[in-house]
């Protein structure tokens, strides 16, 4: 399934967040703050699926006109707006696996077409919080034994399962010795 959304022309990330003068910390921009609302009820209107799933994006970009951009100062305002209106639960490497970013021809009605779409990679599931943890320390030693029987939260179980780890036969019929990185295909 592809989910495409029209968006109205985002800021550049350069105009997002200033600093403040008094405070010297950083806070969304009065033009983000108006992109984002007019961006919401954008998303509103189309009524978009949410996604759960590791997603690919493609953004078109139509500026209003020929003037020279970087490519890449667009993307953040999006993908945030995505993750603000639930379409994408976050926008760290779990959730977004790709991102392909384009310009097109200048347009009167200046935006952005956003396809969202789940990822048709074979990549591996993303993994939680613990299975990471779990998942780095296994790296980092190469191999982590484990007392016969014992799998915290099945977090070991789920990392077999989703194909990062291979148990270690040890003299128990069923019981692991412990468990080592399982390269991918």
């Amino acid at each position: 399934m592809i989910v495409s959304l029209w968006l109205p022309f985002p800021p550049s990330v350069n105009n997002l967040f200033p600093t403040s003068q008094k405070t010297g910390l950083r806070y969304p921009s009065k033009q983000y703050k108006q992109w984002q609302q007019a961006a919401e009820i954008y998303v509103t209107e189309q009524k978009p699926h949410r996604f759960i799933q590791p997603v690919d994006l493609k953004i078109e970009l139509f500026p209003r006109d020929l003037r020279p951009r970087d490519v890449d100062n667009y993307n953040k305002a999006i993908i945030d707006l995505l993750v603000k209106c639930h379409i994408v639960p976050g926008d760290d490497s779990r959730f977004i696996k790709g991102l392909d970013v384009r310009w097109r021809n200048p347009a009167k009605n200046a935006g952005a077409r956003v396809a969202i779409q789940h990822t048709q990679s074979t990549d591996r599931p993303a993994l939680n919080a613990a299975e990471r943890h779990l998942l780095e320390r296994v790296q980092r030693a190469g191999c982590l034994g484990v007392k016969a029987g014992s799998d915290p939260g099945g977090l070991f179980a789920g990392l077999v399962e989703k194909g990062y780890l291979r148990p270690v036969e040890g003299l128990l019929k069923d019981a692991p010795q412990g468990y080592t990185l399982l390269e991918p295909n």
